[in-house]
C-alpha cells in the first residue's frame, strides 16, 4: 500500500504523515471510508489548509448525499468538468451553498465558512439541533459573522466542532485538512 504504515494488526494509517498525527483517529476513519484523498506522494498534509472545493466534496460524501444532477454552470469559476461540480451543485440544490457570481474554489476555507455548509448540508436529512453553547462565551465572539453563529452554535452543541485553547474560536482561521478531518469524524458519529 504504497509505505503506508500498519501500526497493529487492526490500526492502519494510511498516510505516512498522519502517523501520530492528533488527528490520525479522524483522518483514518474516513480514508477507510473513502471519504478522503492524499496525495501521490502518499502524504495527507493535515496542517495545509483545505479549499473550498475539497471541504464541500468531502462534506457531500460524509453526509452521503446525492450528486446525481449535473452542474448547471451557476458559478464563473466552477465548470461542468470540475472535479467538484456535482458537488457543488449539490450544496446549491440544497441550499447549504448560496448562489453569487463566484464561488472561489481554490480558496481556503475558513472556520466560519466550513461550519455554515457542514451545518447546512446536515440539516438536509436531520432535525435542527438543540442550541446549548452559544458564541458569545468566546474572547473574539464579536468577530464571528451573524451569518455564521447559529451554524457554529449548533456545531459546538453537537460536540463536532470547539474553540482553541486561548478562549476563542478564530472564525477566519483557514480551516486544516486535520481539523476538517476531525469535525467530519465527529458529524459522521452522530448520524
Amino acid at each position: 500500500w504504497n509505505g503506508a504504515h500498519t501500526v497493529d494488526s487492526e490500526k492502519k494509517t494510511y498516510f505516512n504523515d498522519a502517523v501520530s498525527h492528533w488527528a490520525e483517529n479522524a483522518i483514518n476513519k474516513l480514508a477507510s471510508a473513502s471519504i478522503i484523498n492524499g496525495y501521490d506522494d502518499n502524504t495527507f498534509r493535515p496542517d495545509n489548509s483545505i479549499t473550498r472545493a475539497g471541504f464541500v466534496t468531502m462534506t457531500v460524501k460524509a453526509l452521503k448525499l446525492n450528486t446525481n444532477n449535473t452542474y448547471n454552470s451557476s458559478f464563473k469559476d466552477v465548470y461542468v468538468d470540475s472535479w467538484y461540480a456535482k458537488q457543488i451543485q449539490c450544496g446549491l440544490d440544497n441550499g447549504f451553498i448560496s448562489p453569487d457570481e463566484y464561488f472561489r474554489p481554490n480558496d481556503n476555507i475558513k472556520r466560519s465558512e466550513a461550519m455554515k455548509i457542514l451545518i447546512g448540508a446536515y440539516l438536509i436529512n436531520h432535525d435542527k439541533v438543540n442550541v446549548i453553547i452559544n458564541t458569545d462565551s468566546f474572547s473574539d465572539s464579536s468577530d464571528i459573522p451573524e451569518w455564521s453563529k447559529e451554524s457554529i452554535e449548533q456545531g459546538l452543541s453537537m460536540g463536532i466542532v470547539k474553540g482553541y485553547d486561548d478562549a476563542s474560536f478564530k472564525p477566519s482561521k483557514n480551516l486544516t485538512r486535520a481539523e476538517a478531518a476531525t469535525i467530519l469524524s465527529k458529524i459522521i458519529d452522530v448520524l
